[in-house]
């Protein structure tokens, strides 16, 4: 059994991410909306699961583990593992470049640093406004 931890207000960036590729894939999957830091609490059920209260969490049941949980918070390694999880030689449709495909992989990486890269300028905006100031103006 896989469930998928998201924000409920739906403008966390690596959830929606996360939420895309589940959707284009259309992949079965439990989804849990859980509020994000800056609209209150996380319920406690969803802590003693991801002590970190990060989203998105990816918790996987293990089959024949005890009622075992793996935790996964990094939403690029819950999209590859939902990838590979859900193969094309299964009906869904692949969404990452084959294994074997360099050049697939170089853009794929690429682009994951710039997002993350524009994550960050777009968080300093966001939640440090008073940041170092870009553009003109005249300091008097």
């Amino acid at each position: 059994k896989i469930t998928l931890y998201r924000d409920h207000a739906g403008w966390c960036p690596y959830c929606q991410k996360t939420m895309l590729l589940i959707e284009e894939k259309q992949i079965p999957i439990n989804i849990e909306l859980v509020a994000m830091r800056s609209y209150g609490d996380k319920p406690r059920e969803f802590l003693d699961l991801v002590p970190s209260g990060l989203l998105p969490a990816l918790i996987v049941e293990e089959e024949g583990g005890g009622g075992r949980k793996r935790v996964i918070t990094e939403s690029q390694v819950i999209m590859e593992l939902l990838d590979r999880w859900h193969p094309s030689s299964e009906g869904y449709k692949p969404m990452l470049p084959d294994d074997d495909d360099t050049d697939g992989w170089n853009t794929y990486d690429s682009l994951a640093r710039l997002e993350r890269e524009l994550f960050s300028w777009w968080c300093s905006l966001i939640f440090r406004p008073e940041g170092p100031r870009l553009g003109g103006g005249c300091g008097a």
